[in-house]
């Protein structure tokens, strides 16, 4: 009995570890490049002269704004093409291009290009909005949360293919 319950056991931990390898949990006080497999969250407000945070081709990415402020001359967050699960919450954006989600060019979801499994939740627009399929033209943006963010200054633009579900903003 002993010796399958250590089985079990040893099983659950290199599910754990292998679930946790590549993923970090990291502290953020300024703009700057994003990895996949992170989990980030704000230390401080932060502020760029340009966009403040990049996730193009990358995955399973979580930014947590802790309540503070993202201050960029552009973009808070661009989102590109080949991306999957990257999610922003309880942050307050400052930035004219606010979270811009951009995609490729769209051949139905799940397919080469597209950005996939988005949640942009429960922040504060104080100046820009969310922006999808930025650019012009529609854009492969598959599988999108937006849900109880306030856009005080900016809004909602919508150019995009695929499924999404924009619920309580105001």
């Amino acid at each position: 009995m002993n010796l399958k319950k250590s089985i079990i056991f040893l099983f659950f931990v290199l599910i754990i570890y292998s679930v946790n390898v590549n993923s970090a949990n990291i502290n953020l006080g300024s703009c700057g490049a994003l990895a996949s497999g992170n989990t980030y969250t704000l230390t401080g407000n932060v502020s760029s002269a340009g966009d403040c945070f990049t996730a193009s081709g990358l995955n399973n990415i979580l930014i947590d704004g802790n309540g503070y402020k993202i201050t960029a001359v552009n973009r808070a967050l661009i989102i590109g093409a080949n991306s999957r699960n990257i999610s922003l919450s309880n942050a307050i954006i400052d930035a004219p291009g606010g979270v811009s989600i951009i995609g490729g060019p769209y051949d139905g979801c799940f397919s080469a290009g597209t950005a996939d499994g988005i949640v942009i939740m429960n922040n504060t627009f104080i100046n820009g909005g969310i922006i999808v399929g930025y650019g012009g033209g529609a854009s492969g943006v598959c599988n999108m949360l937006a849900k109880d963010n306030r856009v005080l200054n900016g809004g909602i633009s919508i150019a995009n293919y695929g499924f999404s579900n924009y619920r309580n903003n105001s």
